[in-house]
């Protein structure tokens, strides 16, 4: 690892992901404001890939998606455990090192469904998330899981409104000053437009609870978020709006791709 970080190969690898970050959440929110106005349907982040693959020369689209995807869960790989950004071992410092982690094997199986798109990999769909889900709800019940989510995306969005309002993204962000507005203002609505995403699935988690069975427990998604805000009363508006907020967290992950400070 030492030879790679050294020859700025994990420097490359971080900000390519959050280039192809950036991109992916582009195309979501373009398809966001199409539904909104009436013109279209959502899409979640496999279905902005596969909007990719439809493209011309959507193939080679994909490879570069895919190593973007690798190079970023390989960032958030470094930052969980090598502690590249020197959160610590308190609790708060475990429980944030914890969440990247979680980022990082979501981005990577993410990537595994790229590389389906390709034919280059043989891909189940969500069953490995459903099967640790099954197992949960197993040992300890659908309601107690479903509550436990609900909690997790609540935390989840407090800390990206926090990160948002307390402008702790400057922590990490090494920009000229003559950028700093501009800076600050597509991370804070970009921050909080994501934050209300995790709010929204969190919501949709604790509304299910009274009508849980013993069935499986199911993770709302990116899309079922959508979906909700949508179902909503003028639901074309928060809609609309909310697209433009994820256009501007897909800013905000070009902004880091750009001048995130990156070293382990």
């Amino acid at each position: 690892m030492n030879a790679f970080t050294e020859h700025g190969g994990i420097q490359v690898a971080a900000r390519a992901g959050y280039a192809t970050r950036g991109v992916v959440y582009l195309i979501i929110a373009f398809f966001t404001f199409l539904a909104a106005i009436g013109n279209g349907g959502k899409t979640g982040t496999k279905g902005a890939l596969q909007t990719l693959m439809e493209q011309s020369f959507g193939a080679i689209l994909i490879g570069l998606v895919v190593l973007g995807l690798f190079g970023y869960a390989a960032w958030r790989l470094l930052q969980a455990i090598a502690d590249a950004d020197n959160h610590g071992v308190d609790p708060k410092g475990l429980v944030i090192r914890g969440a990247l982690l979680v980022s990082a094997f979501t981005y990577l199986a993410l990537s595994f469904y790229a590389l389906s798109l390709l034919g280059l990999w043989s891909s189940s769909g969500s069953g490995g998330k459903s099967s640790v889900i099954s197992m949960a709800v197993n040992a300890v019940g659908p309601m107690i899981v479903t509550m436990a989510l609900g909690l997790v995306f609540s935390g989840v969005a407090f800390a990206h409104f926090r990160k948002a309002w307390t402008k702790k993204f400057n922590d990490h962000i090494q920009a000229p000053a003559k950028y700093q507005t501009m800076i600050d203002i597509i991370s804070i609505v970009g921050l909080t437009s994501r934050g209300l995403i995790f709010a929204v699935i969190a919501i949709i988690l604790f509304t299910r609870l009274p009508q849980l069975g013993e069935g499986d427990v199911s993770v709302p998604d990116l899309k079922t978020a959508l979906d909700y805000v949508q179902s909503l009363p003028m639901g074309w508006l928060p809609l609309a709006l909310l697209a433009v907020g994820i256009a501007l967290f897909a800013s905000y992950s070009l902004v880091e791709s750009r001048w995130r400070q990156v070293s382990v």
